[in-house]
C-alpha cells in the first residue's frame, strides 16, 4: 500500500536507475523469453545463488547492491521491479496465472542452507528479507486475486493433501484478506506500492477495470431479474440480503431523485460563489452533515458534527482566498476523519459510531458525496479503506461485521457512480 513503503519508495521511482540496477534489469527482461517454469527457475538461481548470469558485468552488479549499506531499502525496490517485469506478461494469461503463484510463493521456501561465501550470505539475507516488505505483500494479494481456487493446487496430491488444502482455503475465506478480489476499488492502494512503474500499475488498473465492470453488470441483472418474477433467476452479487442490496442499489444510482450525484452537482455550482475558506468550510460541512442529520435528527449539532467543522476549519485560515488545493486539502481532512487517518493511528471510533446511529446506506453516502465533489481525492479516499483492508486482513469476517458490510455498500455506491467521479 502506497502508505506501506514511505517516501523513500517515491524517490527510487524517480531516480535514474544505476548502471548496476539496468545490468540486472536487462536480465529479467531476457527471461521473459523463457517458458514459465525455466524463467522462475533461472530466476531464483540468479537472485540466491548470483548463478547463471549471462556475463560476469551482471552477477557482480547483483552482488554489489547486496553489500552495499547504502541500498539497504534499494535491493528491495529493485527485487520488487524484478518480479513486477516477470509476472506482468503471465496476468495477462490465464493459463499462465500458476506462474505468478509459483514465482512468489517460491521466495518463502528457500533453501535453508547457508552459503560459505561472504558475499553469498549478504545476498541471500536480502532475499530472505524482502518476505517482511509491503512489496511483498502486495505481490502475495495479486497472486491470490488472480489465482482461482481450482488453480491453487494444480498438481493433485493424496487425498489427505487435498483435504488439507480444502481447510486451509475455507480457512482463508472466513478471514478479510480472502475478499481482496470482491473489492475492486482495493485492487490498486492494496496489490501495488509507491515503487511500482506506471507500466506495472497500468496492469493492476485494467483488473480493476475488468472487476468492477463484471460486478456493475451483475448488480443490474439481479435488479432486473427481481422485477421480472418470470424471468431465470441471478444471483445476489452481493453479500447483504437481497433486500439490502436493493435498498442500497436505488439509492446509490445517479439516476435517482436527488440522488448523490445530483446532491454533489449542485454543490459543485454553489461553490464557485464562496470567496473564502471560511465560506467553504460552513457550507461543506452543511452539506455532508444534511446526510446524517436527515436520518438521525441528533446529527445537527452534536459530537460529531461540531468535530467534523473542528477538523475541517484546520485545513486552512478562514480568510484566505479559496482555490483549488485548499478544497482538496479540505477532503482529504474529512475523509481522514470520517474513515481513519493513517496505519500507525487506525482508529476507527467516529465511522463505527457513524454507522451504527445512521446505517451503512447513509454512511456510505456522505461518503460518497465527498468523493462525487471532489473527484481528486478518489485515491486518497481507497487507501483509507485499504488502511482498514490492511489492519483486519488476518481477522475472520465474523469479528467484523462493521466493516464487511460498509465494504459491500461500496461496492455498489463505486460500481454505479464510477463513471461520475472524475478527477478534474
Amino acid at each position: 500500500m502506497y502508505a506501506y513503503t514511505g517516501d523513500s519508495a517515491e524517490i527510487f521511482s524517480l531516480r535514474p536507475e544505476s548502471l548496476e540496477e539496468t545490468y540486472i534489469y536487462r536480465f529479467v527482461k531476457s527471461l521473459m523469453a523463457l517458458p514459465p517454469n525455466k524463467a522462475i527457475e533461472r530466476f531464483y538461481q540468479f537472485f540466491f545463488e548470483a548463478a547463471n548470469p549471462p556475463n560476469a558485468a551482471v552477477r557482480s552488479a547483483l552482488l554489489a547492491i547486496a553489500a552495499s549499506p547504502e541500498t539497504e531499502n534499494t535491493f528491495n525496490y529493485m527485487l520488487n521491479r524484478c518480479f513486477y517485469t516477470l509476472c506482468n506478461p503471465w496476468r495477462t494469461e490465464t493459463a499462465n496465472h500458476w506462474a505468478i503463484q509459483e514465482l512468489v510463493i517460491g521466495l518463502e521456501n528457500l533453501p535453508q542452507r547457508r552459503s560459505q561465501n561472504r558475499e553469498l550470505r549478504q545476498l541471500q539475507q536480502r532475499l530472505r528479507g524482502f518476505v517482511e516488505t509491503s512489496q511483498y505483500l502486495a505481490l502475495k494479494r495479486q497472486m491470490q486475486v488472480l489465482m482461482a481456487e481450482k488453480s491453487a493446487c494444480q498438481t493433485a496430491g493424496s487425498a489427505e493433501q487435498d483435504a488439507a488444502e480444502k481447510v486451509a482455503q475455507q480457512e482463508r475465506d472466513r478471514r478479510l484478506g480472502g475478499e481482496l478480489k470482491r473489492y475492486f476499488y482495493l485492487h490498486e492502494t492494496a496489490m501495488t506500492t509507491k515503487d511500482v512503474a506506471d507500466s506495472h500499475r497500468k496492469q493492476i488498473r485494467q483488473l480493476q477495470n475488468h472487476s468492477r465492470q463484471q460486478f456493475e453488470r451483475r448488480c443490474y441483472a439481479f435488479m432486473a431479474s427481481r422485477q421480472c418474477p418470470q424471468s431465470r433467476p441471478v444471483a445476489n452479487p452481493s453479500q447483504l440480503p437481497e433486500a439490502e442490496f436493493a435498498a442500497a442499489f436505488t439509492l446509490y444510482h445517479p439516476k435517482r431523485n436527488d440522488s448523490y450525484h445530483q446532491q454533489a452537482q449542485s454543490f459543485l455550482a454553489d461553490h464557485r460563489q464562496f470567496k473564502t475558506m471560511g465560506d467553504f468550510q460552513d457550507e461543506f460541512s452543511r452539506y455532508l452533515i444534511k446526510t446524517a442529520s436527515e436520518c438521525n435528527p441528533r446529527y445537527r449539532n452534536n459530537h460529531f458534527s461540531r468535530s467534523l467543522r473542528q477538523q475541517l476549519a484546520m485545513a486552512a485560515d478562514r480568510e484566505m482566498s479559496l482555490n483549488q488545493t485548499m478544497i482538496v486539502h479540505a477532503c482529504r481532512r474529512a475523509l481522514e476523519f470520517l474513515v481513519v487517518r493513517t496505519l500507525q493511528i487506525p482508529n476507527t471510533v467516529i465511522l463505527q459510531n457513524l454507522l451504527k446511529d445512521v446505517g451503512h446506506a447513509v454512511t456510505v453516502g456522505l461518503l460518497l458525496k465527498v468523493v462525487m465533489f471532489c473527484g481528486k481525492v478518489r485515491p486518497w479516499f481507497e487507501e483509507r479503506f485499504g488502511i482498514l483492508f490492511h489492519v483486519y486482513e488476518q481477522t475472520r469476517k465474523t469479528e467484523i461485521p462493521w466493516l464487511v458490510q460498509t465494504l459491500e455498500h461500496l461496492n455498489i455506491a463505486l460500481a454505479l457512480n464510477h463513471n461520475l467521479i472524475v478527477p478534474a
